[in-house]
């Protein structure tokens, strides 16, 4: 070999040692290891769906092992993605439309999976990516939000998948009280109705959680909401509600029936201003509605609604000494006027055709006897095609849920009065309704 082809070999030796040595070091800097990456791990990526037959727009599930290409149709922004790396790690990555792929950030919250009231609240941001043409959409167990145009605004609702979906069941619609929202139904303080995800994993049913409407300012988003429960409205009353309710919650479930094997009837459950709302659909509505649980809910005295008269199985539970919704009736606060928790009784024993004489009591057991409360149910039978009427009187309960796993903290009894602590309201709720479907 001549000098100078040992030169020219030498000298690109060396070129290619000085290159590989500054791709190894800007690898090391940018994290860049994809010459040895492992093997792509399966992608569980969480989006937004349109729905054009109804213009719901819903937090889903796709599910791929394929590569994702963030193109300019695409218009990720902020949403949340998360995957199981081989080490059964969960790690939590976002997308950014004009910066591409952005960088791992901890997740602020466990993946979604079918733990039932440990879920945390999710949020949607309204971005409505197209989906990838290899990606198959199925809704993954967990909590999901999504809107849904009616009434010319964008209604807001949360909705929970059991891990093993029961075909055919009727899902359960569960309203908030008045001043409340969707999300206050499962914060740390917010008694009984914190059980529902977990007797929804357990039974198989899908959970719908709408959002009403703030009055104040009208928007539907936020933990300051009402429902137009038939109470005639007040200058400056809480429950001045104009909205079509009714028209958004059935086509919620109208929604529901469509994306999901389920009935088109469902069971409802809310207490207060989202116990008056439940008997508003069941007196408007009263073929869609397989039957209803109310807590802490009379009919309006007097309000801009007929009185029922159309057969609806009907649970009515009741604080004999609540400060908020009078049991003997009356003006409840700025929040209308309301009849007593007998005569809403006597008014759906009525509409139902049963039997008001002879109804079976049962006092449940005393399970805690310092919580100065017990729980006395009357069952009432229908005749013919009649339906049943379940009244319960919580003797010294206040403007509460009964409660054993969720009790309410003592200073907020101060304000809405004594919970019971014998029975589990929602349960109580589930065993009525789910002998109706």
């Amino acid at each position: 070999m001549s000098r100078g082809s040992l030169s020219y070999l030498i000298s690109a030796l060396l070129v290619v040692s000085i290159s590989l040595i500054v791709d190894g070091a800007v690898a090391a800097r940018t994290g860049d290891t994809r010459s040895s990456a492992p093997p792509k791990p399966t992608l569980h990526r969480e989006t937004s769906v349109a729905v054009p037959a109804t213009g719901a727009v819903w937090r889903n599930a796709l599910s791929t092992t394929r590569p994702f290409v963030d193109d300019a149709s695409s218009r990720w922004s902020r949403l949340p993605h998360r995957y199981s790396d081989p080490e059964g790690k969960t790690v939590s990555r976002r997308f950014h439309r004009q910066g591409g792929i952005g960088r791992p950030r901890a997740s602020s919250s466990p993946a979604t999976g079918a733990s039932g009231a440990q879920l945390p609240p999710v949020r949607m941001n309204g971005a409505q990516p197209l989906l990838p043409p290899h990606a198959v959409a199925r809704p993954l167990p967990g909590w999901h939000e999504g809107t849904l145009s009616h009434g010319g605004q964008e209604r807001v609702y949360r909705f929970y998948v059991p891990g093993q979906l029961v075909e055919g069941l009727s899902p359960l619609l569960l309203l908030h009280g008045g001043t409340q929202g969707m999300d206050e139904l499962f914060y740390p303080n917010a008694g009984g109705t914190q059980a529902w995800p977990e007797i929804a994993e357990s039974n198989g049913f899908l959970l719908l959680v709408p959002n009403g409407i703030d009055v104040d300012s009208g928007s539907p988003r936020g933990n300051n909401q009402n429902w137009n429960d038939c109470r005639s409205p007040q200058a400056g009353a809480v429950t001045g509600s104009t909205a079509d309710d009714v028209g958004f919650l059935m086509a919620l479930v109208d929604w529901a029936a469509r994306s999901f094997p389920v009935s088109g009837r469902l069971r409802v459950t809310g207490s207060s201003n989202g116990g008056l709302m439940a008997y508003r659909l069941a007196t408007e509505r009263p073929e869609r509605i397989a039957g209803v649980a109310a807590f802490v809910a009379n009919l309006p005295a007097g309000g801009e609604c007929a009185d029922p008269v159309h057969p609806v199985p009907i649970l009515i539970v009741n604080g004999t000494s609540d400060p908020i919704m009078p049991y003997a009736g009356g003006q409840a606060g700025d929040r209308g006027e309301v009849r007593s928790a007998e005569a809403t009784r006597d008014a759906w024993l009525a509409a139902n055709g049963a039997d008001g004489l002879q109804p079976q009591v049962r006092t449940l057991p005393d399970l805690d006897t310092v919580d100065a409360s017990i729980v006395v149910c009357e069952t009432y039978s229908p005749s013919g095609s009649g339906a049943a009427v379940e009244y319960c009187r919580v003797e010294g309960g206040g403007h509460t849920m009964p409660s054993i796993a969720y009790q309410l903290p003592r200073w907020l009894e101060q304000i809405v009065g004594r919970q019971n602590h014998d029975v589990e309201g929602a349960r109580l709720a589930w065993s009525f309704l789910s002998r109706m479907n």
